[in-house]
């Protein structure tokens, strides 16, 4: 139920208070327990994966998403491990950045970024991100600054043998990326 990494995060604390309190040390106890509920209130950090990389990029970009109403849906059965912590906050900030930017400006559309990150058959690793569209891409990929995101996840997406794609009409933009696993 729990991933192993917080399992024993948690298990550590309970032993701790649990030694206290066997050890006479109630007030202590008591101290240690309410600065560990303070600092569990104060923690809003969701764990997706087992990538803490891909976690702290997915809570950023999650909080900042929300600032503007805007839904996220994740399906992810991969923690793309092969991938350099660098690698993972290049193509994933980027990647959020452009659909928050787009949702940010819609007025009339629902508001929503979908991601899905799923692993075929132990070798070919998907990356999905869709977001509803109002301005149309090939306009805002024309600006002079605008794309450069793009442009620097192709270039992650071709250091792993990768292909990436990029679908759009009037209600939404797509990209699509395909990574190969490194052989073990």
């Amino acid at each position: 139920m729990f991933r192993e990494p917080v399992y024993n995060t948690i298990k550590n604390h309970l032993q701790t208070i649990e030694k206290l309190y066997q050890n006479s040390k109630f007030q202590e106890a008591e101290i240690y327990q309410t600065k560990l509920y303070e600092e569990i209130n104060k923690s809003s950090t969701k764990i997706y994966t087992l990538n803490t990389a891909l976690n702290i990029i997915l809570n950023d970009k999650i909080e900042t998403a929300g600032k503007y109403q805007i839904q996220i849906s994740l399906k992810m059965d991969n923690d793309l491990k092969f991938m350099t912590d660098y690698d993972i906050v290049v193509v994933f900030g980027n990647l959020f950045d452009n659909a928050i930017e787009a949702c940010s400006k819609l007025t009339q559309k629902e508001k929503y970024i979908e991601l899905n990150i799923i692993k075929y058959n132990n070798y070919l690793n998907i990356i999905n991100i869709i977001n509803p569209l109002e301005i149309p891409a090939e306009k805002r990929l024309s600006n002079n600054h605008q794309g450069l995101g793009l442009i620097n996840v192709k270039s992650i997406v071709e250091k792993y043998n990768g292909n990436m794609n990029i679908y759009t009409n009037h209600e939404r933009f797509e990209v699509n990326i395909q990574l190969l696993s490194p052989q073990i």
